[in-house]
């Protein structure tokens, strides 16, 4: 029975580590969240952070492990890496995780290869940046948080150094970028996807969703398929496949962001070296019938060799809604007007009656999370442009 130590325990984790034990392996979850709720299945729990690279091998030592996996985790995914190099254990490049985890890298890593890359800059102070013959708006973020935490779209110079102290709040480096907004076309698209030894085997994509009302800039769900035509599928996937070869990353789970400006102009704004959260992978198998999990378990303890994908397209379409607030508030109640032509096929609530509430300004002020299924493209599209009328959140 191989030994594969899970970096977290978090609600988005928790069908990972199930899967896990299915497929046989023992599975140890660490980190400094006794309470996660991932830690109820595994066979055993250390209550270590995972951003500590050190404590993190040291314990990887003393159990004698044959893989980690930092699945639908930002901070540790590079610990994954780093653990796993000193170990001799399956993994990417520890230098290409860290390009692909932190914003201003990866921006760099863009433009030095010719990618189609938005002007930016980056420090840890405010005097390290000058606007000068710079156009607003620009996006003010934390090169190394998730889930839009930190993230400020500013019109003028002024607004910068109250963006650029919010946007450090949610970083562990503490280093800002800024960047160019861009006008894109179409909602942003995300998804999950799979880069094998030597190309890229899988990638699935969705349209994102965000609540206008609430925070422009916070994905609040994913439809499945995504309604971009085929040509630009294929050349999107053709950039991410030239990036991920640059990077000499091998049997790498990967969740992503792409823009596409009016000029056709493919924007690769996020290749998050890890899983999606939100339980993006789930809905891509309801989809497609291809286990994103399996890859990454199989990955991690090394029994992935030559990878072959066979999709099975769903004549029903699927997404996940992020249920949110847009005001702080003491829960009372969620009310769900569905139709039939409209079923929640999985769903994980993340609080409960009478907890407080937050404005939903980032992934971390998530109500619950509910995978839904749609009868068709129509009836999909109605639902996410008619949330309030499905969804009621009440207050006390």
């Amino acid at each position: 029975m191989k030994k594969l130590l899970f970096l977290g325990g978090s609600f988005s984790q928790v069908p990972a580590i199930k899967r896990a034990k299915e497929l046989g392996y023992y599975v140890i979850t660490v980190d400094y969240l006794p309470n996660n709720p991932g830690h109820v299945y595994s066979d055993e729990y250390f209550n270590v952070s995972t951003t500590d690279k050190e404590a993190i091998l040291n314990l990887a030592k003393d159990l004698g492990i044959e893989g980690i996996i930092a699945y639908a985790s930002d901070p540790g995914a590079p610990v994954a890496a780093y653990v796993a190099e000193k170990l001799e254990l399956p993994t990417s490049p520890l230098e290409s995780i860290e390009i692909l985890g932190e914003k201003h890298l990866w921006r760099k890593f863009l433009l030095d290869n010719g990618f189609d890359v938005p002007n930016s800059q980056s420090g840890k102070e405010v005097s390290n940046f000058n606007f000068y013959d710079w156009n607003f708006p620009l996006m003010v973020k934390p090169v190394d948080s998730s889930g839009s935490k930190g993230v400020t779209k500013i019109f003028k110079e002024s607004e910068f150094k109250n963006a650029f102290i919010y946007a450090q709040e949610f970083s562990r480096n503490k280093i800002v970028i800024v960047e160019e907004f861009i006008e894109k076309v179409g909602c942003q698209i995300g998804g999950d996807g799979f880069y094998g030894k030597d190309r890229l085997d899988f990638v699935c994509f969705g349209d994102q969703y965000v609540d206008q009302n609430t925070n422009p800039f916070v994905p609040a769900g994913m439809m499945f398929p995504s309604s971009i035509e085929e040509f630009l599928k294929r050349k999107i996937f053709k950039e991410i496949e030239r990036a991920l070869s640059l990077l000499r990353v091998q049997n790498l789970s990967f969740n992503l962001e792409v823009m596409l400006d009016k000029q056709g102009r493919v924007y690769l704004m996020e290749i998050g070296p890890r899983n999606g959260g939100n339980f993006i992978p789930q809905v891509i198998e309801s989809l497609t019938g291809v286990s994103l999990v399996d890859l990454a378990l199989k990955s991690a303890v090394g029994e992935i060799d030559k990878v072959s994908v066979f999709e099975t397209i769903s004549q029903c379409c699927f997404g996940y809604y992020a249920v949110h607030s847009n005001k702080v508030g003491k829960l009372n109640n969620i009310k769900y007007l569905l139709p039939s032509t409209i079923s929640i096929i999985d769903s994980s609530m993340f609080k409960k009656t009478g907890d407080l509430v937050e404005k939903f300004n980032g992934s971390n002020c998530t109500i619950g999370i509910l995978v839904l299924k749609f009868l068709n493209k129509e009836v999909m599209i109605d639902f996410y442009n008619n949330v309030d009328k499905y969804i009621q959140v009440f207050y006390e």
